[in-house]
């Protein structure tokens, strides 16, 4: 008839149901504002726990870390905590707080797996803070090795980061003892391997002004971690 309009056809397509198991798509690698990382990401949960830092504008999802590295964590944890009781020269952050380096060619937000400020460090903080303004004294990264390019953000990238970002020491742990290295801060401005001394016995001691000084025997590269010794003494 006229002045009726012809309505459209039901669809007869049995379209399929979203896959329930399907494992939710993390945002690695979307480009972002750096306000938009704090005000949307920095807090990000998501349904896999995920945790970002942000890399010059690009969204970096932290590795998950296997139970082996979460066992030399509870190993280390308490020993520094001990250290610290005895000689109180610093406190400790919880793990992946974050902390902001300008640097020459980029900006970047971190979050260590630990860190230190230490008392003389001006830039002070509040029980509240979710993140540090300042830059902290000491990063410790328990290696992430599920693939080469994780390897080397641990080993290469962030340890030019937090050189030319002005972190005095950067602690590398490696469950397998194979790139576990300790760094200090020189005169120069750039990273020096923090040695065994001479006589020490698998001494390794930081001649800076820092902090505290470490003592480590890492046993061989077979992932035996519990045969490292430690003891702590100032610098």
């Amino acid at each position: 008839m006229k002045g009726l309009q012809e309505q459209p056809k039901r669809s007869t397509e049995v379209l399929p149901l979203p896959d329930s198991d399907a494992a939710p798509r993390s945002p690695d690698g979307l480009r972002v504002s750096e306000r938009e990382y704090w005000e949307r990401y920095y807090d990000y949960v998501g349904d896999n726990d995920h945790i970002f830092e942000w890399n010059d504008g690009v969204l970096e999802e932290r590795p998950v870390s296997n139970h082996q590295s979460y066992l030399m964590f509870e190993w280390f944890y308490p020993l520094l905590r001990e250290y610290l009781k005895t000689n109180p020269v610093a406190e400790i952050f919880g793990t992946d707080l974050g902390f902001r380096l300008p640097l020459p060619h980029k900006t970047v937000i971190r979050r260590p797996d630990l860190s230190l400020v230490l008392n003389a460090n001006p830039v002070r903080f509040a029980l509240s803070d979710r993140s540090y303004a300042g830059v902290f004294d000491i990063c410790l990264e328990f290696l992430s090795d599920s693939t080469r390019r994780e390897v080397e953000r641990d080993t290469v990238e962030k340890k030019s980061e937090y050189c030319h970002g002005g972190v005095g020491e950067y602690l590398i742990l490696d469950r397998l003892g194979r790139e576990t290295a300790f760094y200090h801060l020189n005169p120069g401005g750039f990273y020096s391997h923090i040695r065994p001394a001479r006589g020490s016995s698998g001494q390794a001691c930081s001649r800076g002004s820092s902090s505290v000084s470490r003592m480590f025997t890492p046993g061989p590269p077979s992932g035996n971690w519990r045969t490292i010794r430690f003891t702590a003494r100032l610098s």
